[in-house]
């Protein structure tokens, strides 16, 4: 299972500091609906060869995160019947396929702890006692994201090998599998309830934030001055 789960290799992406990569991904995502088809297009493009350079398991992801297909078909559909514009209805299909990619990228480059420490990290200047606790509720929160989509493709191998098919009773499936979905997810949330009370876990302990320093901090004004720019332009 390799959807949404952090892989540990040296890469540019991969080196780079959390609040940058956190940081562009809000900014891209919250200009790209607004943006013109143009810029829509240059940025799935760098995406999509940010993937290709780094070596995501694209073909893992596709098949699964067939969520995400079904998903897309699902906002162009209803977009394009809202709308009856094709220009526009591609255009808001590739903004989301975009957003997905950089979620991607993001959780693929960057750990868990890692993105929790760098929003703590802000906090911190606040209160430090609450930034530690934001990093720690962040941190479990975004921990939740693998174990769903794992207890998700487990489930489907399982639901396949006894010979259930979706298509023979569509909606009995459906309501089956969407309970036997929340209820293995509750019993893996209790189940690590009960291994972090075991361990005497504290969300306020102290813990160590990776520091921006000059090159972090170049690298994410230029970029994102690059991508104002391009927004602008086009």
């Amino acid at each position: 299972m390799n959807i949404f789960h952090y892989r540990d290799i040296d890469s540019f992406l991969h080196n780079q500091h959390p609040l940058t990569k956190i940081f562009l991904t809000l900014l891209i995502s919250s200009v790209i609906l607004k943006s013109s088809m143009l810029f829509s297009m240059i940025i799935f493009a760098l995406l999509s060869f940010t993937l290709v350079v780094i070596k995501v398991p694209l073909k893992r992801y596709i098949k699964q995160g067939i969520y995400f297909p079904i998903l897309l078909l699902i906002i162009g559909v209803s977009h394009y019947l809202s709308s009856l514009n094709i220009s526009s209805t591609v255009h808001i299909t590739i903004s989301f396929m975009s957003m997905i990619m950089m979620s991607i990228l993001l959780i693929d480059s960057t750990a868990f702890n890692d993105i929790a420490g760098a929003i703590g990290s802000l906090f911190s200047h606040v209160s430090r006692k609450k930034g530690y606790y934001i990093a720690s509720t962040i941190e479990l929160t975004l921990h939740m994201i693998p174990l769903f989509f794992d207890i998700s493709h487990e489930l489907m191998i399982a639901r396949k090998a006894r010979g259930i098919r979706f298509l023979s009773s569509p909606v009995k499936n459906v309501s089956e599998y969407v309970a036997a979905l929340f209820s293995l997810t509750l019993n893996k949330v209790e189940h690590l309830e009960i291994a972090l009370k075991s361990r005497n876990y504290n969300p306020e302990q102290k813990r160590e934030f990776r520091k921006m320093n000059i090159r972090d901090i170049t690298l994410l004004i230029l970029a994102s001055l690059f991508v104002v720019l391009v927004y602008f332009i086009t």
